[in-house]
């Protein structure tokens, strides 16, 4: 059988280390690609792109921009599509339109022949995935009762290469804005 390889472009928030705990303890429970890489906000989604097309694009998306933060403050169950399975994410108000312009920036290039755009970009961290409806909303309801308010720094964008099941780090890019004052 052969597999091909996918390219994705995610930011791995720096979290505090009871955050980062607390994330990736649920994650474990829930999140089947918890074992493939830690939390992160994807923000280029799993495509056949060409790697060094990947690499060109992302440099020039990170040239733009500069390290942010970001406040996650809420936890929602999420489905993409009807019939599809419901995620739960941990969401942000602060830090998210920075994180969706960086999605922006991405797709406004070549690599928007993989935008998908009949599902509105929310920038998320997943902690849950392949749940009923029912299951989400539940856990959803469970997490928030916990008041979430976890503090992190977006400074890179990392390439990552999804091959037959397995996750690896193609490039780390950091996010360097140029100074225009």
């Amino acid at each position: 059988m052969v597999f091909l390889t996918r390219h994705a472009v995610v930011a791995y928030p720096t979290l505090e280390e009871p955050d980062r705990a607390w994330i990736e303890a649920i994650r474990q429970r829930h999140d089947p690609q918890a074992g493939l890489l830690p939390a992160h906000f994807t923000l280029v989604f799993p495509a056949p792109a060409d790697r060094d097309v990947l690499r060109r694009e992302v440099a020039r998306a990170a040239a733009t921009a500069g390290s942010f933060h970001v406040q996650l403050n809420r936890v929602v169950s999420h489905r993409d599509a009807p019939g599809s399975p419901s995620h739960v994410f941990l969401t942000s108000d602060d830090g998210g339109d920075d994180l969706r312009a960086l999605h922006l920036a991405l797709y406004d290039s070549v690599l928007s022949q993989w935008l998908d755009l009949r599902i509105p970009y929310l920038p998320h961290v997943t902690v849950a995935a392949g749940l009923t409806d029912d299951e989400a909303v539940s856990l959803a309801e469970e997490l928030n009762r916990r008041p979430v308010g976890i503090a992190c720094v977006i400074d890179a964008l990392t390439i990552v290469a999804i091959d037959d099941g397995r996750v690896s780090t193609v490039a780390v890019v950091p996010l360097e804005r140029v100074a225009s004052r």
